[in-house]
């Protein structure tokens, strides 16, 4: 090999050198650009994107939340309306992704999660817990149509009456007292750097015994269309019975 020909070969082997590591830095430019965004709390993409778009109560896509108070956990079981791969998390945990407190979906409609009140973001006031549950389609924004719920769980003893009857030749009737955590279910605003929820927009229902189910038929005010239908139904219903009576 002559002596031309030695230096055009360093030549081109320093500049292919030179644009590999271009290339290389500019791929670590655009993933940390992209992770950033993604993972970073106050990026200029996120900035953007939530500019654009705004992300408000959704009640759409889902079957029912239920959840159920025990004395160390609120366990949750959601029911989508069809077939979910986003993510499921309490508010606080999609960055750290904390084990049992966040869901990463791959399909199916019926989820569970046991959320420990020692984790999960859980607010605590005097023996009450709560904690936001987001329902998120995408795996790494929030995006018109994600859902938000206000879970809590009061500790406080509730005391109720339960009825019986005690079992013998005559039965007699039987009361007796117990103490149960209180459950509560509501809606909450899915947008992180949204305003809390007024109480009257929360839709919130509670249930004594430790356990609570909210439904769409529980938003207030209700649908319209449920409504008309639900007269339509007891208009028919009505009908049949008039019918009936006249036979």
């Amino acid at each position: 090999m002559s002596e031309s020909e030695r230096r055009h070969v360093e030549l081109e082997s320093t500049r292919l050198t030179k644009n590999m590591s271009l290339t290389l830095i500019l791929r670590s430019i655009v993933w940390l650009a992209l992770h950033g965004a993604v993972f970073g709390e106050k990026q200029t993409w996120e900035k953007d994107l939530s500019s654009q778009m705004k992300i408000e109560v959704s009640t759409d896509g889902f079957d029912s939340i239920r959840v159920d108070c025990s004395k160390d956990s609120m366990e949750v079981t959601v029911l989508m309306e069809e077939d979910f791969d986003g993510v499921l998390y309490t508010r606080g945990n999609f960055y750290d992704q904390t084990d049992s407190c966040f869901l990463d979906a791959s399909g199916g409609r019926k989820f569970e999660l046991s959320l420990p009140f020692r984790k999960c973001a859980f607010k605590k006031e005097n023996e009450t817990y709560t904690a936001t549950l987001v329902v998120q389609h995408d795996d790494f924004l929030i995006f018109p149509g994600d859902l938000a719920f206000e879970l809590r769980c009061d500790m406080n003893p509730q005391e109720f009456v339960v009825s019986g009857k005690l079992s013998g030749p005559e039965e007699v009737p039987k009361e007796t007292s117990t103490s149960m955590p209180s459950a509560s279910i509501g809606l909450a605003n899915p947008d992180p750097a949204g305003a809390s929820l007024p109480k009257h927009q929360k839709s919130t229902i509670s249930s004594k015994d430790g356990v609570a189910i909210f439904t769409p038929g529980d938003v207030r005010p209700r649908k319209k269309v449920k409504l008309e239908k639900q007269i339509d139904t007891v208009k028919g219903e009505g009908k049949v019975f008039m019918e009936k009576l006249e036979l």
